[in-house]
């Protein structure tokens, strides 16, 4: 079942029902709305149905994207949110700042493909209450779950850890303190210097495990930071004010 922002309604993979906002009826006497986003439906749904075996949850709601989350968000009092980092469109992190403004008091764990210690972290230190890989098991997960629905948060030794050999090579190449005045990230600042290494965006992907619609929304976040309009054009702004070294 998919929610359908645009009707404010959820709609059966089938088609042939629709209701005002009736998300997937677990179980009535179950108390959490949980919110999943992620861009793989079939994921969604298997999440979905794994959610189910939990006492704890009444309503699970979907999302694939930021537009169809914020009409969840606008209308249900929602208890959890489950995100995926890599989104088609938007950036996780992004969407993670716009849930923080929408629902402050709502905590968000972070269920991701990424082992990249530098996304753990800046998933931790940005306010999520834990961060799972997708290759975690359905006890893990509702485990995380009763754990964050708790208060608690989970521990992360990895996430908190210091960054690989290659991020801080990387960073060694930028003036972090001066693309922080231009409101350039840790990982905008990472696409940024192997932008001007001559990497191509698949190879950028490659290197920091990401699919190639973030690497482009970062991309196109530091063109508007350096109001610049080409890749060229970037790296030369980019060594002109001192972010790369």
């Amino acid at each position: 079942m998919t929610f359908n922002s645009d009707q404010g309604r959820a709609v059966s993979k089938a088609g042939d029902s629709q209701a005002d906002l009736l998300p997937i009826n677990l179980n009535c006497h179950k108390a959490l709305n949980v919110l999943l986003i992620d861009d793989h439906q079939i994921y969604l749904d298997g999440l979905g149905i794994t959610l189910s075996l939990m006492d704890s949850i009444e309503q699970v709601y979907q999302a694939t994207c930021l537009i169809e989350a914020e009409a969840v968000v606008h209308e249900v009092s929602l208890d959890l949110i489950l995100l995926d980092l890599t989104l088609p469109v938007e950036d996780g992190f992004s969407i993670m700042s716009q849930l923080e403004t929408l629902c402050p008091n709502v905590p968000v764990i972070i269920l991701s493909g990424s082992d990249l210690p530098e996304d753990k972290r800046l998933a931790m230190n940005r306010g999520a209450k834990g961060f799972l890989n997708k290759s975690a098991t359905g006890d893990e997960i509702r485990e995380a779950i009763k754990k964050v629905s708790e208060g608690g948060v989970l521990s992360a030794p990895v996430a908190l850890a210091a960054s690989n050999e290659d991020d801080l090579n990387l960073m060694n190449q930028i003036r972090v303190s001066v693309a922080r005045q231009y409101r350039i990230t840790q990982r905008q600042a990472e696409v940024l210097v192997l932008l001007g290494e001559g990497l191509s965006n698949k190879q950028i992907c490659r290197r920091l495990e990401l699919t190639e619609a973030t690497v482009k929304f970062h991309l196109k976040a530091i063109f508007l930071a350096l109001d610049v309009h080409n890749r060229t054009e970037c790296v030369s702004v980019a060594r002109r004010l001192n972010i790369l070294i």
